[in-house]
């Protein structure tokens, strides 16, 4: 592995701010790898973290389970040994002190480290946490920015509402500022099999509806 070419996305963000789509669309080239919020899969905090399916769509896929037993050290150095044409991850586990640790360890390793932080304004991220019946979104949305600034020190943010007016244009600068190739269509992110793990169920339902399409065509 010429780990000189190797990058890991991480992707920072509160609850409901758009980092699973975000994930899979930064992810959506041949050379790129979605792992979503992998975090979970060795710090889990919910019943189905213990169980984790993949984002494929495959119930044979053994892919996670390999992953746990590589352990969360060696994760991102096991996937490149393991998928060759893989050049760079996304990682959208959010949680800042999983970015803070990751991040150093890649550093040691020679790996290139980027940092993309998406958010959604208060009002949106008000609606987004009333529609699930969650209170609490005003200390929810300051803690966690404020945490995550304390922590990640050189950060490049995107806004929601930006992704999703002209998702081409953010993605393709996104891209040249991490030194990736811009893929035509590169928004479309239900074009690619992913296995993305856990994250947003809206954007995994939208992914899973698109694969049944397309199989059908």
């Amino acid at each position: 592995m010429d780990r000189k070419t190797k990058k890991v996305i991480f992707i920072g963000g509160s609850s409901y701010s758009g980092s699973t789509m975000l994930d899979m669309m930064m992810a959506n080239s041949p050379d790129g790898f979605s792992v979503g919020e992998v975090h979970a899969l060795f710090n889990p905090y919910r019943p189905h973290h213990f169980k984790p399916v993949c984002g494929c769509g495959s119930p044979d896929c053994d892919f996670w389970v390999k992953a746990r037993e590589a352990g969360e050290t060696n994760l991102y150095k096991m996937i490149f040994c393991q998928l060759s044409y893989v050049k760079f991850i996304v990682d959208s586990s959010k949680n800042p002190w999983w970015i803070k640790k990751q991040s150093l360890l890649l550093d040691r390793q020679d790996i290139e480290v980027y940092h993309l932080l998406i958010w959604k304004k208060p009002a949106q991220f008000a609606q987004s946490m009333l529609k699930r019946n969650r209170k609490g979104w005003e200390k929810s949305w300051i803690n966690y920015y404020r945490l995550y600034i304390s922590l990640i020190n050189d950060f490049q943010v995107v806004s929601y509402n930006e992704l999703c007016k002209n998702s081409a244009y953010t993605l393709q600068k996104i891209s040249k500022n991490f030194g990736l190739e811009y893929i035509n269509k590169k928004e479309n992110f239900w074009e690619k099999k992913h296995h993305t793990l856990f994250g947003n169920d809206s954007d995994k339902i939208h992914l899973k509806r698109k694969i049944k399409e397309n199989k059908k065509k």
